[in-house]
């Protein structure tokens, strides 16, 4: 059925630091991985990675759930897959933001590409 990614957001904000860190690995993604994201899960829009919101999605043939981190966003929350490429920008993005203080207790819901998403974080952060 796909991955399904849980996490719970902590109330620390969004900061520049981890924008200028989540544009990388997006970058990265597309460029060295070939991934194509959007925000909505189309071919018209690009992920929104700002202060207030992250919105993150794979594009008009490979989507499922965009990835959404709030400042002042509820406690749990999750993202669905649907084991599409942009899973492994999503598994990294929520590495990073678990790294920053901005969510905890992430976990999934099967089988996924750690390995492939450390070595994202890594290229992108290096």
């Amino acid at each position: 059925m796909g991955y399904t990614r849980y996490w719970n957001r902590t109330e620390k904000p969004i900061t520049k630091e981890f924008v200028e860190e989540c544009k990388s690995i997006i970058k990265t993604a597309e460029s060295d991985y070939g991934i194509k994201l959007s925000c909505y899960g189309d071919d018209d829009t690009k992920p929104i990675i700002s202060e207030e919101k992250i919105v993150i999605n794979g594009d008009a043939k490979q989507n499922c759930e965009s990835l959404l981190l709030i400042n002042d966003s509820a406690d749990f929350d999750f993202c669905k897959t649907n084991e599409h490429p942009y899973d492994i920008v999503v598994n990294a993005v929520l590495q990073l933001a678990e790294k920053h203080g901005l969510i905890k207790n992430v976990d999934n819901d099967g089988p996924n590409e750690e390995e492939k998403a450390e070595e994202l974080l890594r290229k992108a952060l290096s």
